[in-house]
C-alpha cells in the first residue's frame, strides 16, 4: 500500500505542482487586497522521500497505539502534499491572517490545528497555526481556480521569529540525532521561550512607535511617520472616518493602527503621484462614494480595518478612473478582484 501511495504521487506530481503555485497566488493576492503586509509567502510541495518516510512514521506510530485502522489509505488522506506557509512580521498578526484564511477559504477543521494552544504552561516549543484547507465553492466555479477544485492543502502560519528557530532546530536535529536527547530539547524550549518574549516585546515596540509626536508632521511630505500622524490626529480625516461608520453600526471599534501598513501605504502613494496631504484630501472627497462602499463590504464580516485602507481604496478609485491597468501594474491585484473593483466604481461612483 505504502509503495502505491508514492507510486500515485509521483504520477499526480505535476497536478501537486499547480496546486501549489495557484493556492500560492491565491494568498499572496488575497493579503494584497485586505491590505496585509507579511514578511513572506512561501510553497512547497512535499518530496517523494519525506513522503515516504511520513508513510512509514504513520504506520509506526498507529501500530503502537494499536490504530492501524488509522493507516493512510488513499493520497487524498495526506493533507499536506501542498503546503503554504505564511510568515508575519509580529505575533498579533498571526490571528489577523488567520481570520482572513478562515473567512476566504473552506476549512477542514478535524485537521487543522493551533500548536500555540496545545502547549502546556511550563513549556515551550513550537508554536504555529496549521489550517488544512480547499477553495471555497464560490472559487471553485471560476475557471482558474477549477484546475485545484477539491484539493486539499496545509496553510502554517507563524512569525518570522518563529520561523528561524522552527528552521534551525529542524535543521540540527536532521543533522544529529543526539540533538534528540533531554538536555538538547531543554536547551531548545528555552531558546523558544526567549522568541516567544522576543516576539511580545517587538509587538511593544511596534506600538510605542505608533505615538507620534504631533510636531513633526509636515504638510508637504507624504511620509511613514506623517502618515501616523495623518490618520490619527488630521481633522478632516477624523471626520471622513466617522462618516463611513455612522454607515457601519454594528462596528464599535475604531480602526487598527498599523505600522507596517503605514510604510506600504508611503511606497504606493508616491508610486501614484501624491507628494501632499492636500491632495490626499482632495481625493479622498472625490471619491468618498466609492471608499465607503468598499469599506462596507470590507467589514461586512466584522473584518478589522487598517486605518490608513480607506487611503488605499482612494488609490484603487483613481486607477478605476484615470488608467484601470494599475490596479494590476502596481497593486499586483488579481483580474478577478480588479473586475469587482471596476464593477463598484461604475455603480456608486
Amino acid at each position: 500500500m505504502n509503495n502505491e501511495l508514492v507510486k500515485s504521487f509521483i504520477q499526480k506530481r505535476d497536478e501537486y505542482d499547480v496546486l501549489c503555485d495557484v493556492a500560492q497566488t491565491l494568498i499572496i493576492n488575497t493579503l494584497n487586497e485586505h491590505d496585509i503586509s507579511v514578511f513572506d509567502v512561501k510553497g512547497r510541495v512535499k518530496d517523494v522521500s519525506s513522503l515516504a518516510q511520513k508513510i512509514e512514521r504513520k504506520k509506526y506510530e498507529n501500530k503502537i497505539k494499536d490504530e492501524e485502522y488509522r493507516n493512510y489509505k488513499e493520497l487524498e488522506d495526506i493533507t499536506d502534499l501542498c503546503g503554504i506557509r505564511i510568515i508575519t512580521y509580529y505575533s498579533d498578526e498571526v490571528d489577523l491572517v488567520a481570520q482572513l484564511i478562515e473567512r476566504e477559504l473552506k476549512i477542514d477543521k478535524e485537521n487543522s490545528i493551533d500548536k500555540r494552544n496545545t502547549t502546556l504552561p511550563g513549556s515551550f516549543g513550537y508554536s504555529s497555526l496549521h489550517y488544512v484547507v480547499e477553495i471555497d465553492d464560490a472559487r471553485a466555479q471560476l475557471e482558474e481556480y477549477n484546475i485545484i477544485k477539491g484539493m486539499k492543502f496545509e496553510i502554517q502560519i507563524r512569525t518570522v521569529m518563529e520561523h528561524n528557530w522552527a528552521e534551525i532546530e529542524h535543521d540540527l536535529n536532521y543533522k544529529s540525532k543526539d540533538l534528540t536527547e533531554f538536555k538538547f530539547k531543554r536547551r531548545f524550549a528555552r531558546l523558544a521561550s526567549l522568541i516567544e518574549l522576543a516576539d511580545d516585546e517587538f509587538v511593544n515596540l511596534r506600538k510605542e512607535s505608533e505615538q507620534v509626536d504631533l510636531c513633526s508632521f509636515n504638510e508637504n511630505n507624504v511620509c511613514t511617520q506623517g502618515l501616523q500622524c495623518f490618520t490619527m490626529h488630521d481633522p478632516m480625516y477624523m471626520e471622513f472616518i466617522n462618516r463611513l461608520k455612522q454607515n457601519l453600526p454594528h462596528i464599535d471599534s475604531e480602526p487598527i493602527a498599523n505600522a507596517q501598513g503605514h510604510r506600504t501605504r508611503e511606497l504606493q502613494l508616491e508610486q501614484n503621484d501624491y507628494y501632499t496631504f492636500q491632495e490626499i484630501r482632495d481625493d479622498l472627497l472625490k471619491y468618498e462614494p466609492f471608499i465607503a462602499h468598499q469599506v462596507y463590504k470590507h467589514y461586512q464580516d466584522k473584518y478589522p480595518i487598517s486605518d490608513s485602507q480607506p487611503i488605499l481604496y482612494m488609490m484603487y478609485a483613481k486607477a478605476c478612473d484615470i488608467n484601470p491597468k494599475f490596479l494590476k501594474t502596481k497593486f499586483g491585484l488579481s483580474n478577478q478582484y480588479i473586475e469587482t473593483l471596476m464593477d463598484d466604481f461604475k455603480l456608486v461612483q
